[in-house]
């Protein structure tokens, strides 16, 4: 029998090397750098690679695989850094975890949402500004979800989070309403697909989002101001304001803390990464917030470790695993053709995306 071996990223192995060392299959640890995999493949033998969705894997790494790589596992919510089509030409499966990055911030912002909309949000904070260090202790036990039942929802920035909040809050809410720079960009990737679901999301003007939204949650990568000026002032909702974007911030922090000071909005929600809240660490940036009692500072999830991040992986793993000693094809995005007779078994052909799972006509 052929030995088996696998390439691991460093920052999974701690979750997965147990799982294939159950399996017999041997497993070399690696920090992967640009131009380091493709060395590594072509002379390592190995007959699988586990990598997070931030690696990018070239079309030479695929071409170098081919002669040993199987299958290639991919932790995260989209294949941006590695082409399919190129994997599939050398005769590799990729697969990928149903849920990454993606869910774990929609759930955070659900949280964020649930927690500020209820009564008990103001009542418990006396004098200064709501900080957590761990994302568990946002949302107790008592508070249910229906606190937004009458709530109108308002997502600036309608890509992959976006889409994520309004499956996870819709069931709860009034109505979303989502205001994207780049509505073309939104429309192909999540509802051309699609022709015959209705959008969760009313998609609606910029100006709209803040006269209508009784909570605002952004998710842009903040290169631009969006809440800034006098813009604010004109609505009657006094929203709440959840800013969890990446890469810079999008809200003109002054006048955000000047709205809140005048009542304008009834209160806001930062996240900081969770390394720094553990060590007390708060952007200066958010100084002028630490005062208000109705001001939240929530841990932003960067590399997560919760419970279903763990799970995911490790599903991941058992599927790569299972691909290794048992051809099984779940969580496969480019699935080989199906065959339907003589001894091999047959199995379901499914492409797995952020938003559900569509069965292959082949």
């Amino acid at each position: 029998m052929v030995k088996q071996r696998a390439l691991i990223d460093h920052d999974l192995a701690p979750l997965v090397s147990d799982l294939f060392s159950d399996a017999k299959i041997e497993t070399d640890v690696v920090t992967p750098r640009e131009g380091s995999l493709e060395a590594l493949v072509r002379f390592g033998k190995y007959s699988a690679m586990m990598i997070r969705g931030r690696t990018r894997i070239p079309a030479e790494v695929m071409v170098a695989g081919g002669r040993h790589v199987r299958v290639i596992g991919v932790v995260g919510d989209t294949l941006n850094n590695l082409s399919t089509m190129d994997a599939t030409n050398n005769g590799i499966v990729v697969k990928m975890t149903e849920y990454g990055n993606t869910f774990e911030a929609a759930k955070l912002t659900k949280r964020l949402m649930v927690f500020m909309a209820s009564k008990s949000f103001c009542k418990s904070n006396p004098k200064k500004a709501c900080i957590f260090k761990e994302v568990r202790e946002i949302l107790p036990e008592a508070h249910t979800g229906y606190e937004l039942a009458d709530k109108t929802i308002g997502l600036i920035g309608c890509g992959r989070v976006a889409q994520a909040i309004a499956k996870e809050v819709g069931p709860h809410c009034e109505k979303i309403l989502g205001y994207d720079n780049n509505p073309l960009s939104v429309y192909r990737d999540f509802h051309q697909p699609y022709p015959l679901e209705r959008p969760i999301i009313e998609y609606c003007q910029f100006e709209e989002i803040i006269e209508r939204a009784d909570i605002i949650s952004i998710h842009t990568r903040g290169e631009e101001t969006l809440i800034g000026g006098d813009g604010i002032a004109f609505s009657k909702k006094r929203p709440f304001i959840i800013n969890t974007s990446r890469g810079g911030s999008c809200c003109d922090n002054k006048t955000l803390a000047l709205a809140l000071k005048e009542k304008r909005i009834q209160g806001a929600a930062f996240t900081v990464p969770h390394s720094d809240l553990k060590k007390g660490n708060i952007p200066e940036e958010l100084s002028d917030f630490l005062g208000f009692r109705n001001v939240v500072v929530a841990p932003s999830l960067g590399k997560p470790m919760t419970a279903a991040h763990k799970k995911n992986v490790q599903a991941l793993a058992r599927a790569v695993i299972d691909y290794l000693l048992k051809n099984d094809l779940s969580l496969a995005v480019n699935p080989p053709d199906a065959y339907e007779s003589g001894d091999r078994e047959q199995y379901p052909m499914f492409v797995h995306d952020m938003r559900s799972s569509v069965p292959l006509k082949l």
